[in-house]
Protein backbone atom coordinates (compact mmCIF):
# COMPACT_ATOMS: atom_id res chain seq x y z
CA UNK A 1 0.00 0.00 0.00
CA UNK A 2 1.23 3.45 -0.88
CA UNK A 3 -0.36 6.58 0.53
CA UNK A 4 1.03 9.77 2.00
CA UNK A 5 -1.79 9.95 4.57
CA UNK A 6 -1.11 7.74 7.62
CA UNK A 7 -4.82 7.36 8.43
CA UNK A 8 -5.52 6.02 4.95
CA UNK A 9 -2.70 3.50 5.37
CA UNK A 10 -4.09 2.32 8.69
CA UNK A 11 -7.72 2.04 7.64
CA UNK A 12 -7.21 0.36 4.27
CA UNK A 13 -4.37 -1.74 5.67
CA UNK A 14 -6.67 -3.11 8.37
CA UNK A 15 -9.36 -3.87 5.79
CA UNK A 16 -6.91 -5.77 3.58
CA UNK A 17 -5.44 -7.65 6.54
CA UNK A 18 -8.93 -8.98 7.33
CA UNK A 19 -8.60 -11.07 4.16
CA UNK A 20 -5.50 -12.72 5.62
CA UNK A 21 -3.10 -10.81 3.39
CA UNK A 22 0.18 -9.38 4.60
CA UNK A 23 0.33 -5.62 4.14
CA UNK A 24 3.50 -3.62 3.56
CA UNK A 25 3.18 0.15 3.64
CA UNK A 26 4.99 3.04 1.99
CA UNK A 27 4.30 6.74 2.47
CA UNK A 28 5.53 7.93 -0.93
CA UNK A 29 5.98 6.76 -4.48
CA UNK A 30 9.74 7.03 -4.04
CA UNK A 31 9.69 4.75 -0.98
CA UNK A 32 7.40 2.32 -2.79
CA UNK A 33 9.76 2.03 -5.75
CA UNK A 34 12.66 1.21 -3.41
CA UNK A 35 10.54 -1.48 -1.71
CA UNK A 36 9.50 -2.77 -5.13
CA UNK A 37 13.12 -3.06 -6.29
CA UNK A 38 14.08 -4.96 -3.13
CA UNK A 39 11.15 -7.33 -3.56
CA UNK A 40 12.07 -8.07 -7.17
CA UNK A 41 15.63 -8.90 -6.05
CA UNK A 42 14.22 -11.22 -3.37
CA UNK A 43 11.95 -12.90 -5.92
CA UNK A 44 14.85 -13.42 -8.31
CA UNK A 45 16.87 -15.05 -5.49
CA UNK A 46 13.90 -17.24 -4.53
CA UNK A 47 13.61 -15.62 -1.10
CA UNK A 48 10.12 -14.17 -1.45
CA UNK A 49 7.03 -14.10 -3.60
CA UNK A 50 6.15 -11.06 -5.64
CA UNK A 51 3.49 -8.70 -4.35
CA UNK A 52 0.05 -9.76 -5.56
CA UNK A 53 -1.48 -6.30 -5.63
CA UNK A 54 -0.30 -2.75 -5.05
CA UNK A 55 -2.79 -0.16 -3.78
CA UNK A 56 -1.44 3.15 -4.97
CA UNK A 57 -2.71 6.62 -4.10
CA UNK A 58 -3.01 8.94 -7.08
CA UNK A 59 -1.84 12.21 -5.56
CA UNK A 60 1.39 12.19 -3.54
CA UNK A 61 4.35 14.56 -3.26
CA UNK A 62 7.64 13.84 -5.07
CA UNK A 63 6.24 11.00 -7.19
CA UNK A 64 2.52 10.64 -7.82
CA UNK A 65 0.65 7.40 -8.35
CA UNK A 66 0.80 7.36 -12.16
CA UNK A 67 4.56 8.03 -12.09
CA UNK A 68 5.06 5.23 -9.55
CA UNK A 69 2.89 2.85 -11.59
CA UNK A 70 4.92 3.50 -14.75
CA UNK A 71 8.15 2.91 -12.81
CA UNK A 72 6.80 -0.33 -11.34
CA UNK A 73 5.71 -1.59 -14.75
CA UNK A 74 9.17 -0.81 -16.16
CA UNK A 75 10.86 -2.65 -13.28
CA UNK A 76 8.80 -5.79 -13.64
CA UNK A 77 8.89 -6.35 -17.41
CA UNK A 78 10.51 -9.75 -16.91
CA UNK A 79 7.96 -10.64 -14.24
CA UNK A 80 5.11 -9.79 -16.62
CA UNK A 81 6.54 -12.28 -19.08
CA UNK A 82 6.40 -14.90 -16.32
CA UNK A 83 2.93 -13.74 -15.18
CA UNK A 84 4.29 -12.68 -11.78
CA UNK A 85 3.74 -8.93 -12.08
CA UNK A 86 1.31 -7.58 -9.48
CA UNK A 87 -1.97 -5.89 -10.18
CA UNK A 88 -1.83 -2.16 -9.48
CA UNK A 89 -4.94 -0.56 -8.06
CA UNK A 90 -5.34 3.20 -8.02
CA UNK A 91 -6.96 4.17 -4.75
CA UNK A 92 -7.93 7.84 -4.71
CA UNK A 93 -10.45 10.47 -3.70
CA UNK A 94 -10.50 11.68 -7.30
CA UNK A 95 -13.41 10.22 -9.22
CA UNK A 96 -13.37 12.31 -12.39
CA UNK A 97 -13.03 10.36 -15.65
CA UNK A 98 -9.72 12.06 -16.54
CA UNK A 99 -8.06 10.70 -13.37
CA UNK A 100 -9.40 7.23 -14.10
CA UNK A 101 -8.14 7.40 -17.69
CA UNK A 102 -4.70 8.66 -16.58
CA UNK A 103 -4.44 5.84 -14.03
CA UNK A 104 -5.12 3.21 -16.69
CA UNK A 105 -2.74 4.86 -19.16
CA UNK A 106 -0.01 4.71 -16.50
CA UNK A 107 -0.40 0.93 -16.24
CA UNK A 108 -2.82 0.58 -13.36
CA UNK A 109 -5.31 -2.29 -13.54
CA UNK A 110 -8.09 -1.14 -11.21
CA UNK A 111 -9.50 2.12 -9.89
CA UNK A 112 -11.13 2.53 -6.46
CA UNK A 113 -12.56 5.76 -5.15
CA UNK A 114 -12.00 6.67 -1.50
CA UNK A 115 -13.42 6.02 0.93
CA UNK A 116 -12.96 2.37 0.04
CA UNK A 117 -15.57 0.01 1.41
CA UNK A 118 -15.36 -3.72 2.11
CA UNK A 119 -17.64 -4.23 -0.91
CA UNK A 120 -15.13 -2.36 -3.08
CA UNK A 121 -12.36 -4.72 -1.98
CA UNK A 122 -14.46 -7.78 -2.75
Amino acid sequence: MVDDEPLNLEVLGAMIAEYGLEVEKATSGVEAIEMFKKRIEQVERGEAEMYRIVFLDYSMPLMDGPQAARAMRALCQDLERDHLAPYICCCTAYSEPTFRANAFLAGMDFFLSKPVTAEDLE
